[in-house]
């Protein structure tokens, strides 16, 4: 559907789920999309862009639900744009909330002097995130936004560069992962 705002109705859904939307491809009416997670009583709200990641199933984050209330996720357009509402995924991880954990097991190729934007991605926890390298480095000219999770920057050296990356929630838990960065 294209639109203005757009409900997907579950129903009652029971214990603590990943939750996924998909756009399709090639529409100009992409823009910016405010999605709203009705779960357990509670409403978070995030900003989605569809200009990004349209053709796949983009996470929205895990989060618990209880089977008297109705679990839904609204979308609705930002400043007047319209958007693209296409399918809700929701897939089940269990009765009780999953630890913390970093899904980005992979990171996309740098190239020495030219532009590099990878955005990190957590789940489960309380969000908001705080991101860090905890051993070894990114490639020179590259950083880390601790709050976003986002590496951006140029990198100045070609080479392999080895680190740990650690994500720690609002409630203090922490989840690390090894990963490298090549950059040609």
């Amino acid at each position: 559907d294209v639109g203005q705002s757009y409900t997907f109705d579950a129903g009652g859904l029971q214990g603590y789920y990943r939750v996924y939307v998909w756009w399709g491809r090639g529409s100009q009416a992409a823009g910016a999309v405010n999605a709203a997670i009705v779960h357990a009583g509670k409403r978070s709200v995030q900003q989605l862009d569809q200009r990004q990641g349209a053709g796949q199933w983009n996470l929205l984050g895990v989060y618990g639900f209880e089977s008297k209330q109705r679990a839904q996720v609204e979308l609705s357009a930002a400043a007047g744009a319209r958007f693209i509402a296409d399918a809700v995924r929701f897939e089940y991880m269990g009765a009780s909330q999953p630890p913390l954990a970093i899904r980005t097991l992979g990171l996309v190729l740098g190239q020495e002097g030219e532009d590099y934007s990878a955005t990190l991605e957590a789940e489960s926890g309380s969000p908001p995130y705080s991101w860090i390298v905890a051993q070894g480095q990114l490639a020179p000219g590259l950083n880390l936004e601790a709050r976003s999770g986002r590496i951006r920057g140029k990198p100045e050296q070609s080479g392999s560069y080895a680190f740990e990356l650690r994500v720690i929630d609002a409630r203090g838990a922490v989840a690390s992962e090894a990963l490298r960065l090549d950059v040609l």
